[in-house]
């Protein structure tokens, strides 16, 4: 297991519980976790659940990130007498972390709050770099602000109760970053890629989760506020997150809509003459080897 404090610094955890370490330099009045019920069934004997701390639940049926369900969860938290000397921990996936971040940000003008992501994406994505952000009248996270967690515990065991597809959302962000940062490490992932989804080395899965933490928290560090260097990171993301939109009755994934997002920004990097044919050749043959949505056409004029 692996934490990542709020200095954006990785280190191991040798059989630390995760609610001590919590609780080592602060201690707090009340503790609130935010979870699915779903969630909450898979993991209800996790050490962090036997704290004396209060349930906030959001049903995978519902949309997560709002204003309503803002207001829910901050309604809870004033009603069971929260303060600013209380701890917000948000349990779950990309979607968890980032309403949880965003009601800590803002609730007593800020508190302290713990990511514990349970998927890939949120550990490698999601859960880094302080961006927090709700979903309004559609335009996905139109609100948000930036603050960092106290820190991030990451433990690829969690990995154990998902399916193969969300896995394979969670490597588009991966892809990106190796894409991005390392070839040797995108071609490494296109040679060991069915392997690495079905979790047959759970060692080289966690260095390779190891490594995407590092190469975000390098960029974060040189632009906390996503003012220039850390745009690179929307590799993927800026048609990603605009089909994200146009497709959001056909739930189209975060993860499909990138793998999407990355071959047509990558074609247009090829178009530009920033990557040779054979490079865009095989960064799409492998792509279009993982889409499983299929976008079978597109109105631009569409009003979303």
């Amino acid at each position: 297991m692996y934490k990542i404090d709020s200095e954006l610094s990785i280190k191991k955890l040798e059989d630390t519980l995760i609610t001590s370490d919590i609780l080592t330099f602060i201690e707090y009045d009340k503790i609130f976790i935010i979870t699915e019920e779903k969630v909450y069934n898979l993991y209800s004997n996790h050490e962090v659940f036997n704290s004396n701390c209060k349930l906030i639940f959001i049903n995978k049926a519902d949309s997560y990130k709002t204003l309503e369900k803002s207001n829910y969860i901050i309604n809870e938290m004033m009603n069971s007498g929260a303060s600013r000397d209380s701890l917000l921990i948000g349990f779950g996936g990309g979607n968890i972390t980032d309403i949880t971040g965003f009601i800590a940000s803002i609730y007593m003008r800020g508190i302290n709050h713990v990511f514990i992501p349970t998927t890939l994406l949120a550990m490698v994505d999601a859960s880094i770099g302080g961006k927090t952000g709700i979903d309004f009248k559609n335009i996905k996270n139109l609100l948000g602000t930036f603050k960092n967690p106290n820190a991030i515990y990451i433990d690829v065991e969690f990995l154990n109760t998902l399916n193969t597809d969300i896995i394979i959302d969670g490597f588009s962000e991966i892809i990106k970053y190796s894409l991005i940062f390392n070839k040797i490490l995108f071609k490494n992932i296109i040679q060991k890629f069915e392997s690495l989804i079905q979790m047959k080395n759970k060692k080289e899965l966690e260095n390779i989760i190891l490594q995407s933490c590092k190469y975000k928290i390098s960029i974060v560090l040189k632009d906390q506020f996503d003012m220039n260097k850390r745009m690179i990171l929307n590799f993927g993301h800026t048609i990603g997150h605009a089909l994200e939109t146009y497709f959001i009755k056909e739930r189209i994934s975060h993860g499909q809509a990138i793998y999407h997002g990355m071959i047509a920004e990558s074609f247009m990097s090829y178009e530009l003459g920033y990557i040779s044919k054979e490079e865009f050749t095989e960064i799409s043959n492998f792509l279009r080897s993982i889409v499983t949505f299929e976008i079978k056409s597109f109105n631009g004029k569409k009003k979303i």
